[in-house]
């Protein structure tokens, strides 16, 4: 198969050509099936497609503070380019991790509380450390929101670093 586009048309084609096998003998010539098809809505949906995958990425990425997408078990789905360099984690790293591991031992059960609530009432907020893969732990302000991924619940959440603002 092969996609078309011609000079100065706005429309994209797929064409196959087929050898057809007939009764005939070998060396006595055979039928070719020719197909063409439009394929310019497909086109342009995937177009469409990439253009907000790619806007949707880039909103995630210029966030701020932290950004995750994680679904009902607290494995991570999604994230930024930021939660990679505060948490000091690789992506391989991260897509092998749940999010209660970037919480102290002390405050998981205020994450699983506040999780529950988001499930059960749409959003929830919390005050938790977020802790580093260097061992260090950051004050964050987290909110997060039930939503669905994929046809699955997943929890989105959002996380404002506030080490300034607990100096002063």
């Amino acid at each position: 198969r092969e996609y078309i586009q011609p000079d100065g048309s706005s429309n994209w084609y797929t064409m196959g050509v087929y050898r057809v096998n007939t009764d005939k003998e070998e060396g006595e010539g055979y039928n070719i099936l020719i197909s063409v098809q439009d394929i310019t809505q497909q086109k342009l949906a995937s177009a469409k497609i990439a253009y907000e995958r790619n806007l949707s990425e880039s909103i995630i990425n210029s966030l701020p503070g932290i950004f995750y997408l994680a679904n009902t078990e607290g494995r991570l789905i999604r994230w930024n380019k930021n939660y990679e360099t505060v948490s000091g984690y690789s992506a391989e790293e991260l897509a092998a991790m749940r999010v209660a591991e970037f919480v102290e031992e002390k405050e998981r059960s205020l994450l699983m509380n506040k999780k529950a609530q988001a499930m059960h009432e749409g959003s929830a907020a919390a005050n938790l450390n977020f802790r580093c893969k260097n061992g260090s732990t950051l004050p964050y302000f987290f909110t997060s929101w039930f939503t669905t991924y994929e046809n699955k619940p997943a929890l989105l959440g959002v996380g404002m670093d506030m080490t300034d603002r607990v100096k002063a």
